[in-house]
């Protein structure tokens, strides 16, 4: 077949003169995505119980987890690793002007909360780990 329609394989087989071959995620590497999502997920749960704002969210983290082993379990395509990837939920849409109340020090500054730092840098962990789902193919 020519154009855009060629069979995976030929893609790989054929790259264009000049271009460096396209490297497909396999199944070994989606496996070893799926586990570093769930230990992600794992290492995140504490944290969402124990904060008041969090703890709401705690139940789709649950759910997401229960979905990775699931996958992991019964296998799985890219079409249910890319739901999965959009099923986990993003607590903070943080930019340059947004930041969570900041809490007054003994020595009068004021400071990004404890349990924001750690529930972000956990969160940031858990997204990278899902968005890597969606990824096919690197150059």
């Amino acid at each position: 077949m020519d154009g855009l329609f060629r069979p995976q394989a030929e893609v790989r087989e054929r790259p264009l003169a000049g271009s460096p071959a396209m490297h497909l995620v396999d199944k070994s590497e989606r496996i070893r995505q799926l586990n570093a999502l769930k230990e992600a997920i794992e290492a995140f749960l504490p944290t969402l119980r124990e904060v008041d704002g969090l703890r709401r969210s705690y139940p789709a983290y649950q759910a997401c987890l229960a979905e990775v082993t699931r996958l992991l379990d019964q296998g799985f395509s890219q079409e249910e690793l890319e739901v999965l990837s959009r099923g986990v939920p993003r607590l903070f849409w943080v930019h340059k002007e947004w930041t969570p109340q900041l809490e007054r020090m003994t020595d009068g500054s004021y400071r990004e909360p404890l349990w924001f730092e750690t529930a972000e840098r956990l969160h940031q962990r858990v997204q990278v780990c899902a968005e890597e789902l969606r990824v096919i193919g690197r150059y």
